[in-house]
């Protein structure tokens, strides 16, 4: 009889066999509006798939942090499991004090150990505490931070700024592990920069910053004249777009990117990292996190715009290439193949086997049993789920056609 050593909720933003389709109203809510979220809640549900773990995984929003009943919900987990464990993200920020009130309230009732992964603080690119100025936001956070204390529970950061703003509220227990979906692929994971000339340069696109009026320019530039076998990944904003096209039009450019397959968004890990690794995309760059992220699993260099805490302090901790904005803000002199010739990912390649390391660590200092170094039975169910559309029917370009002449 295998009897098994843990019990772990893990609510998280969908099952493993909810696959994304371009006909899910619920999109934004499911992501919380971010599709990238998919990538780090993936890779922590492969860790937790241990012989001695037995995962049931429920939804975070409808299931856990909106519960119609929260005493149902904390007699179950303490009656049936001994961990929680909750993905997380930038919560700590500005005017999220409705989110740690709720979230606290629950954890307040559970008596297992509650562990947060991932946690990352939210501020401005030069590192500003200003936010934690408002004492009431303050307050809320701190008594988040003791509700899961008081479980038991730990703390896995996102980096060194967001271990500072815990040192600042008056906690020092946590450890620093970066974003737990770096680990996918385990300890090993190097990124090379073959040689290319700039014809075969063939790069994916992504940040919001080049979805505005002012940069759309520069994004039809690289895009579609410059690079033409090039791609522009979308996380979020173009989600109604992407989802109803007719009733959501955007402008000229997306819709000629949409019409040829060059503009896409992915709501599940492997369609995502597969098409990039099969169509042999060779420069990821943008201030997508996690976007780039996927790139560097598919051994794909990319080059992060920073441009806030969250894209900085991420970037800093798995010393992965960035650049800033004062060095993009002249489309006309934005130069993307020798931003390629100069990347390097020297420390990168150096340290990130200690960086597996302090992940490993972590999960051992609270007793959890996971599979980080190797999971071939997960790999090999996510290739085989038969994924939804992530590309426009021909139905659809067909509408868009007519809706691009009405544009010219």
């Amino acid at each position: 009889m295998n009897i098994k050593k843990n019990n772990i909720l893990y609510p998280s933003v969908k099952q493993l066999n909810d696959t994304f389709s371009f006909q899910l109203k619920q999109l934004s809510a499911l992501y919380s509006e971010n599709t990238g979220n998919i990538i780090f809640t993936t890779a922590i549900h492969k860790y937790l798939l241990h012989p001695n773990n037995k995962l049931d995984i429920t939804y975070f929003n409808k299931d856990f942090l909106f519960s119609p009943n929260l005493d149902q919900l904390s007699d179950n987990i303490n009656n049936n499991y001994n961990y929680v464990i909750l993905p997380a993200a930038n919560w700590i920020r500005k005017n999220n004090d409705v989110f740690f009130l709720r979230i606290t309230n629950i954890i307040k009732k559970i008596k297992v150990p509650v562990i947060i992964i991932g946690l990352g603080a939210q501020s401005d690119v030069n590192y500003s505490f200003d936010f934690l100025k408002d004492q009431n936001s303050t307050q809320c956070v701190r008594e988040f931070i003791s509700a899961v204390y008081n479980t038991n529970g730990s703390f896995a950061l996102r980096g060194y700024f967001t271990a500072e703003v815990f040192e600042k509220l008056g906690f020092t227990d946590y450890t620093v592990t970066g974003c737990p979906s770096l680990f996918y692929n385990g300890k090993d994971l190097t990124v090379d920069i073959p040689k290319l000339t700039e014809k075969d340069l063939k790069p994916i696109i992504n940040g919001n910053q080049f979805l505005t009026s002012n940069h759309w320019t520069f994004c039809h530039n690289i895009l579609y004249k410059k690079y033409s076998n090039s791609i522009f990944i979308d996380q979020d904003k173009l989600l109604p777009f992407l989802i109803e096209p007719i009733k959501n039009p955007i402008n000229k450019t997306a819709l000629e990117l949409y019409i040829k397959n060059r503009l896409k968004i992915y709501g599940d890990f492997y369609p995502w990292y597969d098409f990039i690794k099969k169509n042999h995309y060779n420069f990821s760059f943008g201030s997508r996190v996690h976007g780039n992220f996927v790139s560097i699993l598919a051994n794909i260099p990319s080059l992060i715009h920073i441009i806030d805490s969250r894209t900085r302090e991420l970037s800093e901790y798995f010393e992965i290439p960035t650049i800033k904005d004062k060095d993009i803000n002249s489309p006309e002199k934005f130069d993307l193949y020798k931003l390629y010739q100069n990347l390097d990912y020297t420390n990168f390649n150096k340290n990130f086997n200690k960086k597996f390391d302090i992940m490993k660590s972590f999960f051992n200092k609270i007793n959890l049993d996971t599979t980080l170094d190797a999971n071939p039975s997960f790999d090999a169910h996510v290739a085989r789920i038969k994924y939804g559309k992530h590309s426009p029917s021909f139905y659809q370009k067909l509408l868009m056609r007519k809706e691009l002449k009405n544009l010219k």
